[in-house]
Formats: structure tokens, sequence, C-alpha cells
């Protein structure tokens, strides 16, 4: 599958171009240099990280396994938006969509996203769709990602002072449900926009999910936010993955939590605050990262092994080689 330009050798052998592979190494150094700054950070804020790894050490089973679990949900959710979207240029099938996905999840880690031009590529290939229109899919979901978080943010304002956490969960799922509601309605008038309106749904799902797991580490390291302020995190965290320079927003989303919630304390608490944001978004990608390793190697495995079978199918197809000609007449 091929990634971007590439310069050929003599031999045949092809290599990324020195510009491209010097940027790719600055984004590498540039985002494992910001993770470490966070580290260092939380390390400094000694209070923070016993009162963390103490909380870690009491937690429920229960909030850890969802803590663990909800990223899978997210890849599942962000499948089906892409896969809803795409449907309007090509014929894409779920399977392919979702292990696509689950391969770009692994790759998005590197610096400049090269999951998502090889998931560009492989629809260009496998299922016919132009890259204009790849790209048209990628602003439509990142555009319903800012729809899903303002709606997000509006529902967490309006019930920020109820104290039960189950009604405020219960609220926080209106958007979703609503959008899917009114996407099968559409969907059975023979509105041409359902679609959208379906990809808002899953979207949404996929915004409430990593609302919840904010939620959840910052209980973890007995920090728990209020939810208006868990939904700005997650908002930001959104803005600071799609920064290519750095792999996934390595390093600099977990900055991007840390400096919301310094923004948001009291003046005197701002430098613990950032250490508590640093220590949450820290747990919330070893638990993303652990999750990403196994499914992105295997929907990279299975896409490997979709694309040799079809090269060996196409080749079976291709029409043998004219043989020697036999005696005439005959």
């Amino acid at each position: 599958m091929r990634l971007g330009p590439r310069i050929r050798h003599a031999d045949g052998r092809g290599t990324d171009p020195p510009g491209r592979r010097a940027r790719r190494l600055i984004g590498a150094v540039l985002g494992v240099l910001l993770l470490g700054a966070a580290v260092w950070a939380v390390l400094a804020q000694r209070p923070v990280l016993d009162e963390a790894m103490g909380s870690l050490r009491h937690a429920p089973p229960a909030l850890v396994c969802a803590a663990f679990t909800l990223p899978l949900v997210s890849w599942l959710a962000t499948s089906v938006t892409f896969w809803l979207l795409s449907g309007r240029y090509a014929r894409v099938p779920a399977r392919d969509m979702a292990m696509l996905i689950g391969a770009s999840w692994l790759l998005n880690h590197l610096p400049f996203r090269p999951g998502m031009i090889g998931r560009v590529a492989y629809h260009r290939k496998y299922h016919g769709m132009a890259i204009r229109d790849s790209i048209r899919v990628m602003i439509s979901a990142m555009a319903l990602s800012g729809v899903s978080l303002g709606l997000l943010l509006i529902v967490a304002i309006a019930v920020s002072r109820v104290e039960a956490a189950a009604v405020q969960g219960a609220c926080l799922t209106l958007p979703s449900v609503t959008a899917a509601i009114v996407a099968v309605a559409a969907r059975a008038a023979g509105a041409g926009w359902w679609r959208e309106v379906a990809a808002l749904a899953a979207r949404s799902v996929d915004m409430l999910t990593w609302v919840g797991r904010y939620a959840i580490v910052f209980a973890l390291i007995g920090e728990p936010l209020k939810l208006e302020h868990v939904v700005a995190v997650t908002a930001v965290c959104q803005l600071a993955t799609v920064v290519p320079i750095t792999g996934n927003g390595l390093g600099l989303r977990e900055w991007a939590v840390g400096l919301t919630l310094a923004a948001v304390a009291a003046p005197g608490l701002r430098e613990q605050a950032a250490a508590v944001g640093l220590a949450g978004d820290l747990l919330n990608r070893a638990a993303e990262t652990m999750l990403a390793v196994p499914v992105g190697l295997t929907c990279s495995w299975l896409l490997a092994r979709k694309v040799r079978g079809a090269a060996r199918g196409s080749e079976g197809l291709r029409a043998p080689p004219p043989g020697p000609p036999g005696p005439a007449g005959g």
C-alpha cells in the first residue's frame, strides 16, 4: 500500500524524501520530550503523585476496568462514524472500516499521522474512493466532533447543579439519542442527509466516551472534576490530537489537559492543578496505548492478509501466457 511520495533508487528500492524523514524525526523527538517533561512535572509535585498512587491502590476494580476498556468503545464509535460518512462516496464494508480505524489507531502514534494516510490510500485502491472524498469525510468527522462537544458542553452546564451523577450521565446521552432517532426517521422518510445525522449520533457516543474516560481517570487519582471541566478537558484533548507534528498528540495532549485545569484553578493552586491534569492524562494515555497496540497489530495483520488474498486472486484471474504453437493444422 503506497503511503505517500517516495524516491526510487536505481535498484528499485524506495525511501521517503529526506525532508519528510527529518520532519518525522523532529515530530517524534518533540513528542517524546513533551511526554518526558509531563512525567517530570508530575514527579516534581510529590504530594500530587503520592495522592494519585494512594488513590489508585484503593480504586474500585470496576472503575479500573472501565478506564481500560472504554477506549474500545471509542474505536468502534469512530469506525461507525467514518463508515457512515464514507458510504456517501463509496461502498466500504463495515469490517474493513473497523480494521482500518484500528490499524490507524496504532500507526497515528507516529508523527504526521501515517495511519490516516494509509487509510486514504487503501480506500482509493480497494474501495474506489477518491482522495478528495476521503478528505471530505475527515473534515466532516472533525466538524461533527465539534458539534458533539458543543452539545455536550451545553448539557453539562445545564445540569451542573444536579448532584446525582446518574442524572447527569443520563442527560449527557440526550445528544446521541436524539440524533439517532432523527437519523432513523430521516432514513425512513428517504431524506438524503440521514447519514450525516447518524454519524453525529456515533460521534456523540465517541465524545461521550471520552468524557467518561476523563471523569474516570481523574476519579482514579483522587481528583474528581466538575462535569463542565471534564467536557472542557475532552475538547482540548481532541484539538491537541488533530495537530499532526506529534503522533496522536503525544506529549502535547498531556500538556493541553494540564494547562486547561491550571486555567480554571484558583491562582494559588494552578501549578498543582497542572500536575493533576498531567497525571490524569498520562494514566489515560497508558490505558489507551495498552489497547491500541494489540488492536492495531491485529487489524494490520488482518488487512495485510486480505491484501495478499486479493493479490493472489487477481493473479489467478490473469490469462496464462501463450504456449508454443501447435502443429500446423492441429
